[in-house]
């Protein structure tokens, strides 16, 4: 939660009037009270606070999660970057981060990197920390095809969803995928 704000959401305010214990001299003085009549919508793929190439991105976790709540999200699944490639270091950060929440949120983990160590803290992460997915790249941020597969076992031996962007830098160099490009699109199609 925000520190300066405390907020209550309710689908109705039906179930706000049957809340038990709720009166006057129980709530904070500057609660925000939020309305729905309907289930809010989950944002699967976020990046707040996302630190890339020396930079930060300006939607922190309060500022998005209160635009997005506006819009009628509820909940948003963010991206853990690793830290150096440690998978520890990085939820570390980003539970610091998440401090300014107003909102529900989960994490999915990048694996930019893979070896012994990722491959204890994959089981930490999904043991321990409550984090289920993880997503590979291929490339800059990114692992190769042999390495991918070995995070897929771990993934598949903890129960956990492995996840990948749906591209591949190398397909389109590869004389098989060339060829199959140009025919897709010739002049005579």
């Amino acid at each position: 939660m925000h520190p300066l704000h405390h907020y209550l959401l309710f689908n109705s305010l039906e179930n706000m009037s049957s809340q038990e214990n709720l009166s006057s001299s129980t709530l904070p003085h500057d609660l925000i009270l939020m309305y729905s009549t309907s289930t809010g919508g989950i944002d699967p793929h976020t990046h707040l606070a996302f630190e890339f190439m020396g930079t930060e991105t300006v939607d922190d976790f309060f500022s998005s999660q209160a635009a997005a709540s506006a819009g009628g999200t509820t909940m948003h699944i963010d991206f853990v970057i690793p830290v150096s490639g440690s998978l520890t270091a990085g939820f570390e950060a980003y539970e610091k981060k998440a401090k300014k929440s107003c909102m529900d949120y989960g994490f999915h983990t990048a694996i930019t990197k893979w070896d012994e160590v990722v491959s204890k803290e994959v089981e930490i992460m999904v043991k321990k920390k409550g984090i289920n997915s993880f997503l590979a790249y291929k490339g800059a941020l990114m692992i190769n095809d042999e390495l991918l597969l070995e995070g897929f076992k771990k993934c598949k031996s903890l129960g956990a969803l492995a996840m990948v962007h749906g591209e591949n830098g190398d397909a389109p160099s590869l004389p098989k995928f060339l060829s199959l490009y140009l025919s897709c699109f010739s002049a005579s199609s």
